[in-house]
């Protein structure tokens, strides 16, 4: 069984994924949702850079994204477990300055530096409550 780790990057208008073995170093999917907050499309490229999806209309909103790129990867990828999550915070601040697990301490300590990035980290935050149920 293949076990993978799904890491995002929400942006202010677009949501990338990629999806790779847990190794790190073998790359299997990537996702990109593009216009986010209207009429959204979607991609999804294999690891040789042949596309599997392309420009595909799907409904707006981080949420509704993912869980399209959560669908397809269960329809066509058969035999994986997902490991992990691992999502890229526009801004940590003085304390964050590497990698860390987000429990409701770290998830609010995020929340306070909004100011510091007010287009990214909102969407940030909503992203990781969004996996946090996965």
């Amino acid at each position: 069984m293949a076990k993978l780790i799904l890491t995002c990057n929400a942006g202010s208008n677009s949501l990338k994924c990629a999806l790779c073995e847990v190794d790190g170093k073998t790359f299997c999917y990537n996702f990109t949702a593009d216009n986010i907050h209207g009429q959204t499309t979607a991609t999804i490229t294999d690891k040789n850079g042949n596309i599997e999806v392309e420009n595909t209309p799907i409904e707006s909103g981080y949420e509704n994204a993912l869980f399209f790129f959560y669908g397809w990867f269960e329809e066509n990828i058969e035999n994986y477990e997902l490991s992990g999550v691992g999502h890229r915070i526009v801004h940590g601040g003085p304390e964050f300055n590497g990698p860390v697990i987000i429990n409701d301490s770290t998830r609010q300590k995020l929340e306070e530096l909004v100011s510091f990035a007010p287009l990214h980290q909102p969407y940030n935050l909503k992203l990781v409550d969004i996996l946090k149920d996965k």
